[in-house]
């Protein structure tokens, strides 16, 4: 298994502006498949920060599909953003993604097509995939090797959140054998 991750801080990832400084993770894992994994696909997945924070467009309420289509309306173009973001993500990490695949021209005419089913077919993990032409872009060399790519990106203020969030769960951590007497 090979693995490599980059990391950098951005105020623009392609057309996207963020309001303030983003630490960009691109984490790149390949591998030769066993029998059991031969099948698996080659996904790129990526975590971005939500269109509230880059665009100031606010999370729709939830509601079933098709009960209120004034909301739905709002919900596509709140996903729509999430995935321009996500986009501008890609190609912000596209010379790591064509070396992850084993090519080193970055000139190539690679596009990114979202999947909602590209990790399982029943929805739970989507992604994108990479196309070179009409084809799924493969392993140059042809082999077999399933690649994974995870692009994190997180602003000052998920940082703090993820931070706040690991305290408290320390802190709660610390009262329970405090609690017991330990």
């Amino acid at each position: 298994m090979n693995e490599s991750t980059t990391k950098q801080t951005v105020t623009q990832a392609g057309q996207v502006k963020f309001q303030g400084p983003v630490d960009v993770t691109c984490m790149v894992r390949s591998s030769y498949p066993d029998y059991a994994q031969r099948r698996e696909k080659s996904v790129i997945y990526v975590s971005s920060p939500s269109p509230d924070e880059v665009f100031g467009l606010p999370q729709p309420k939830p509601s079933c599909k098709g009960d209120e289509p004034d909301n739905d309306a709002l919900w596509r173009k709140y996903n729509k953003a999430e995935l321009s973001i996500q986009r501008g993500l890609l190609q912000l990490k596209r010379r790591e993604l064509l070396k992850a695949f084993g090519f080193e021209n970055e000139n190539l005419d690679v596009t990114f097509k979202w999947s909602r089913t590209a990790g399982c077919s029943c929805g739970c993990s989507p992604g994108w995939f990479a196309y070179l032409g009409q084809e799924r872009l493969k392993r140059k060399n042809g082999t077999g090797w399933n690649v994974k790519v995870w692009i994190t990106a997180k602003t000052e203020a998920m940082k703090a959140a993820e931070m706040a969030r690991r305290e408290a769960v320390a802190r709660a951590e610390a009262e329970k054998f405090v609690g017991a007497g330990i």
